[in-house]
This record gives structure tokens, sequence and C-alpha cells, in this order.
């Protein structure tokens, strides 16, 4: 049985997989069916991609992550910074 417009979805998956790759939770486990080769499982996922997501959330989701690294970072650093004074004073004190 062949379905109208299959051929040309199947390409358009595998454009978008090529392109894009097949990345994602679980990719590693041996036990799981790929996207490529099992296509059906990718098309309910980009669906619901489609109609839960706004255009280009991909990209504020990217910069929301980027500037939470940027505020822990910039935590990580002033508690690094506090504890190097308070060595140097304790060394310093010591010292006298």
């Amino acid at each position: 049985m062949q379905l109208k417009g299959r051929q040309e979805t199947q390409n358009a998956i595998y454009a978008f997989l090529n392109k894009y790759g097949m990345r994602c939770a679980g990719e590693i486990d041996i036990t799981r069916t790929r996207w490529s080769e099992e296509p059906t499982t990718f098309v309910p996922l980009s669906l619901g991609n489609i109609k839960n997501f706004e255009p280009y959330a991909n990209q504020r989701k990217f910069e929301q992550g980027l500037q939470k690294a940027f505020v822990k970072e910039q935590e990580l650093l002033e508690r690094e910074r506090r504890s190097i004074i308070s060595l140097s004073k304790s060394l310093t004190s010591t010292h006298k």
C-alpha cells in the first residue's frame, strides 16, 4: 500500500534529521530505536513541539540557559574570591 505524499514526507523527515541531528534523551541507549530506524516516532514529537512552542522558543530557552550559567559562574567566582580573602587574612594573622 502506497500512501500519497509518503516519499515527500520521508524525504522531509530525513532532511530535517540530517540537518539537525538525531540527538535526544537516551541517544546512546542501544536498546532504544533511533528516529532514523523508526521515523514514525519522530512525527508526534515534532507535531507536539509545533503545537506547544512558539517560533524560536529554542533560542529563547538557550539564551535563558546562558544567562543562568553566567549568574552561577559569578556566584562561584565571588564565593572563591571570599574564600581566598578569608584564607589570606587567616594566614596573615597567624604569621604576625
